[in-house]
């Protein structure tokens, strides 16, 4: 068998038929010192900053060429510029090392004498993110300096903000740039994102060397992720786990988190990924160096007491979901964590149990059950502000389905962790199940909130009922009737796609 994984190419286009002239060019393809064969690489041709020509390697007369159109103005010339995506190792570079121009009626290179289209050093990355508070880190760096200058990086808008873990603030102010005091970005280290709005921010660099040394002080440090490649969090960290960590120490990231044990990592953060940020919780000083990591195969315990960990059971994860537990993580700029488990016998044998944190009636966490040592224990990310509120929580019972509060409030402490895998939090259910909502249904938070184009209605029925979900807006008036029917008892969802009765869109901000 064999399974060929491959990131999506970055799907850049353009019309041809807008160009009355054309050229060809014919190359072969060496990237970072190799001659390419794979079929999957691509080469992207620019002419006075746009995009002019799209070409993929071929198998040609024996050898893998590059064999491509480039298209332009009547009477049109100048220098061309060249990106090139290798899809084994998901990189763009930016640039070769050749210097090619357009000039009509010139073609460049042929099936018999092949130009070379080298790449350099300088690669280009993407990096999406949704609106909120995204942690994230930048794994390149300028030619000249040890740093990624803010020139380097594009997609910000306006208001966007870029915080340090010391509190220093860039903000960016459009046209006039970034005001604040710095105007270049570590990759040891992440950074808190204010992002007013949904983008993609493009960086360009040269690749950071996995042999850096990043400094990891007793307490919390923030630190960035340098691999190209999402990679096992206890591999990713190994250089703690060899030499600082003891049992207790976290890693922390804005989707989970991670507690050393005996040798091993445990908990909800499986794997480090390239673009995120990561806090690591440590009880002494240490340094965290990802040198030799990708090629770093299974680990192989020498500690006797390592833990017996098996995976969490992700489908837990989706029956939350479908009730409406779930949270944008990006929404708020903050996390607590918290370790623990259910201090009832019989209900701590059931991996399908799942807890929720609440603050009201707004979903800030859920955790799903992972069975360590023959035990079930659930890591719960929470997210919040700064304000210390109130949570609660809730539980799905994995047998039933039935809802049941849990007895404990904890208050929000953003940054802070509460239980740990060798004293975990215990929390305690009522043996009341929660009404499931007034005339046997029960509305669920719409996912995501807010949204910019569509969003999910989750609800359930006790009953078969003569069901009508309508959206008013804030003067009460009806903007749309999404439900009006008959449906049978149990879960039921309805997407609305910001749209009114008479099929227009609907302003944001109702």
């Amino acid at each position: 068998l064999e399974v060929n994984v491959q990131c999506p190419d970055p799907g850049y286009s353009f019309d041809p038929n807008a160009y009355p002239d054309q050229i060809s060019l014919t190359a072969q393809l060496n990237i970072a010192g190799e001659v390419s064969q794979d079929e999957d690489d691509i080469v992207y041709a620019y002419l006075n900053g746009q995009l002019r020509g799209i070409g993929q390697l071929s198998l040609t007369g024996g050898q893998y060429l590059v064999s491509m159109i480039i298209y332009g103005n009547m009477a049109e010339s100048g220098p061309l510029e060249f990106r090139v995506w290798d899809a084994s190792d998901c990189k763009e570079y930016q640039g070769v090392v050749e210097s090619y121009s357009y000039q009509a009626g010139v073609n460049i290179g042929s099936l018999i004498v092949p130009v070379t289209l080298t790449t350099g050093e300088v690669l280009s990355k993407s990096l999406p993110l949704s609106a909120g508070f995204p942690w994230v880190s930048f794994n390149l760096k300028d030619t000249a300096q040890d740093s990624l200058s803010l020139s380097a990086i594009s997609g910000f808008n306006t208001g966007d903000m870029i915080i340090t873990q010391q509190l220093d603030t860039l903000t960016y102010n459009g046209a006039s740039g970034w005001s604040g005091n710095m105007t270049a970005l570590d990759y040891k280290q992440h950074y808190l994102l204010l992002l007013t709005q949904a983008t993609t921010l493009e960086f360009q660099g040269e690749p950071v060397s996995e042999n850096t040394d990043i400094p990891v002080a007793a307490g919390a440090t923030w630190v960035g992720y340098i691999p190209e490649e999402m990679i096992l969090t206890g591999r990713a960290v190994v250089s703690l786990g060899n030499t600082t960590a003891t049992n207790g120490d976290q890693v922390q990231g804005k989707e989970g988190y991670a507690e050393f044990l005996n040798g091993e990592w445990i908990g909800s953060l499986t794997h480090l990924t390239p673009g995120r940020g990561y806090r690591i919780s440590s009880a002494q000083a240490g340094t965290l160096n990802y040198f030799g990591i990708a090629g770093y195969g299974s680990k192989e315990l020498s500690v006797k007491d390592a833990p017996i960990v098996e995976a969490p059971r992700f489908e837990a994860r989706d029956n939350a979901a479908k009730k409406g537990w779930q949270v944008n993580e990006n929404s708020y700029p903050e996390v607590m964590y918290i370790t623990g488990i259910i201090d009832d016998a019989p209900l701590a044998k059931d991996e399908e149990h799942i807890i929720g944190a609440f603050a009201g009636e707004v979903c800030r966490g859920v955790a799903i059950p992972q069975r360590i040592n023959g035990k079930l224990h659930y890591f719960m990310t929470v997210y919040g502000h700064t304000d210390q509120a109130e949570l609660t929580f809730k539980q799905i019972d994995g047998q039933n389905g039935k809802q049941y509060l849990l007895s404990n409030t904890l208050g929000f402490a953003p940054g802070q962790s509460k239980g740990s895998y060798k004293a975990p939090y215990q929390w305690k259910r009522e043996k009341e199940e929660l009404p499931q909502g007034e005339g046997d249904y029960r509305l669920y938070q719409a996912y995501p909130n807010p949204f910019s184009e569509f969003t999910t209605i989750g609800y359930e029925l006790a009953e078969t009922s003569e069901i009508k979900i309508t959206v008013l807006d804030m003067s009460g008036r009806r903007v749309k009737t999404l439900v009006s029917k008959t449906q049978e008892k149990g879960m039921h969802q309805v997407v609305w796609y910001r749209d009114n009765q008479q099929g227009g869109s609907v302003a944001p901000g109702l």
